[in-house]
C-alpha cells in the first residue's frame, strides 16, 4: 500500500542487501525497518526527508548500515526505539533539524567510527531508558548538547570525541546513568559535562579539556564517578 516511506523494511521475513541507492527528499521517512525485520545497507545516502531519515522500531528489528551518510531531514537524522537493536558502520549522520540520532524506549543500537555532526540542535540524545553503545565516534559541531542522556538513559561511550558544539559537551540529566570511557571532550561553548537531577553517570580515563565554562557542573542533585580523568584549560573551574 503507499506509505510515503522511501525504503519500508517490514516484518520478520524481510532481510534485504541494499547498495549504492540514493533515497531523496520523501514526504516520511528515508529508511524505516519495523516489525523485526533486518537487511543490510551499504553506501546508501538518504537525505531531505519530511520525517526522520532513518527509523528503526520494534524488538527484533536489528538492521546493519554501513558506509551510509545521512543527512538534512527535516527532523531528526536516526530514530531508534522500541527495544530494536541497529549497527551502523562508519556512517556520517549530520546537518539535521533536530537531533542527529535518537535513542529512545530500551532500544540499544551499536555505532562505530560515526560521525554525528553540525545538528541544528543536539548531536545524540538517548532517553526513556535508551541504551546503546557508541564506540571511537566523534560528535562535533550541534547547535546544543553533543550528548544528551536523560530519563534513564543507560548509554555507553567508548573512545569517542565531542568537540566543538555550541552548547555543553555532556548534557546527563533526569536520572540517566551512562558510562564515558577514554572519552575526549574538548572545546565546547559552554561545560565540558554538566550532571543534574539525580543523574549518576561514570566517566573513566576520560580527558575534558579548553571547555568555554566549567570542565564539569554537578548541580541539582548530580552525581557519579570520575577515575583516572583529566580536567585542564576550561575558562571557569575545573569542577
Amino acid at each position: 500500500e503507499p506509505t510515503g516511506h522511501g525504503l519500508l523494511v517490514r516484518g520478520p521475513k524481510a532481510d534485504p542487501r541494499v547498495r549504492d541507492l540514493r533515497v531523496r527528499d520523501g514526504a516520511q521517512i528515508g529508511l524505516y525497518v519495523t516489525g523485526g525485520a533486518r537487511g543490510r545497507f551499504e553506501r546508501v545516502e538518504i537525505s531531505g526527508s519530511g520525517w526522520s531519515n532513518v527509523e528503526i522500531r520494534d524488538e527484533k528489528s536489528e538492521p546493519t548500515l554501513c558506509h551510509c551518510r545521512i543527512t538534512g531531514g527535516s527532523r531528526g537524522g536516526v530514530y531508534i526505539h522500541s527495544s530494536a537493536r541497529a549497527r551502523f558502520e562508519d556512517c556520517d549522520i549530520g546537518q539535521h533539524a533536530l537531533a542527529n540520532l535518537f535513542i529512545q524506549s530500551a532500544a540499544d543500537p551499536t555505532l562505530v567510527r560515526c560521525r554525528l555532526h553540525d545538528g541544528k540542535e543536539g548531536g545524540m540524545m538517548s532517553l526513556e531508558g535508551g541504551k546503546g553503545t557508541l564506540e571511537a565516534c566523534e560528535v562535533w559541531g550541534n547547535a546544543l548538547s553533543g550528548i544528551e542522556l536523560r530519563e534513564g538513559a543507560l548509554t555507553t561511550l567508548v573512545r569517542c570525541i565531542v568537540r566543538n558544539g555550541r552548547g555543553n559537551g555532556l548534557f546527563v540529566h533526569s536520572d540517566a546513568r551512562g558510562e564515558f570511557w577514554e572519552c575526549q571532550v574538548f572545546d565546547n561553548g559552554r561545560h565540558g559535562a554538566l550532571v543534574q537531577s539525580g543523574a549518576a553517570p561514570s566517566l573513566v580515563g576520560c580527558v575534558l579539556r579548553g571547555n568555554r565554562d566549567s570542565g564539569i557542573l554537578f548541580e541539582r542533585g548530580g552525581g557519579g564517578a570520575m577515575l583516572e580523568c583529566t580536567l585542564a584549560d576550561h575558562a571557569k573551574a575545573g569542577i
